[in-house]
């Protein structure tokens, strides 16, 4: 195992996890927008 792939897998994960984040903050930004104009 050598260190550029270390890192190329990290930044596969860090990328993964980040996108996953982002989304999953547009879903609840999503959701409150829509439970504010409902109201």
């Amino acid at each position: 195992m050598t260190y550029d792939f270390l890192f190329e897998t990290g930044e596969r994960f860090l990328l993964i996890a980040f996108t996953e984040r982002s989304s999953s903050i547009r879903i609840i930004s999503t959701r409150l927008a829509n439970d504010s104009q409902g109201a």
